[in-house]
């Protein structure tokens, strides 16, 4: 199922989402005292794309679910 899935009611919130729990804060993690280092260079950046979301009632990104089913074959 494709949805627009909000991910903050502010762009700073959306940041704050991405850089925490979202892929990119998985990245930041991994990337030790650089992704410290370069912290605020991310933000900024996935601010500006943010702002490309943005509507009335927050920051919206296209996500998706899939529900897998298995059967074992009789």
């Amino acid at each position: 199922m494709d949805v627009d899935m909000r991910v903050g009611t502010s762009i700073e919130e959306a940041i704050d989402f991405q850089t925490m729990v979202g892929p990119a804060g998985e990245i930041i993690r991994e990337a030790g005292d650089t992704g410290k280092q370069k912290l605020e260079i991310i933000q900024k950046q996935i601010g500006e794309l943010m702002a490309q979301h943005q509507t009335a009632d927050g920051i919206y990104l296209p996500a998706s679910s899939w529900a897998i089913v298995a059967r074992k074959a009789w």
